[in-house]
């Protein structure tokens, strides 16, 4: 149990870290001059991948719905006769 907790404390504080490193850039590279901090932040991240894995994921399981009703329904129509 110690070893998980240990585990768990460090991804947290590398999570911490890298979330401080990334905010810190943001706000070295928009200036003093800025007054929405997050800009930075929002102009660096790129939502165009998860995008098309979301669409890609439901168009795969729309598909498999289609294809295990299909042969729900061919099953059905072949225990008919």
């Amino acid at each position: 149990m110690k070893m998980k907790n240990a585990l768990s404390n460090a991804y947290a504080k590398l999570g911490v870290m890298a979330t401080l490193g990334m905010s810190s850039v943001a706000f070295a590279e928009t200036g003093a001059s800025s007054t929405n901090y997050l800009d930075g932040l929002i102009e660096k991240v790129n939502v165009e991948p998860i995008i098309t894995g979301i669409v890609a994921v439901s168009g795969t399981i729309m598909g498999v719905a289609v294809v295990v009703m299909g042969i729900k329904k061919v099953a059905r129509m072949l225990n008919v006769f």
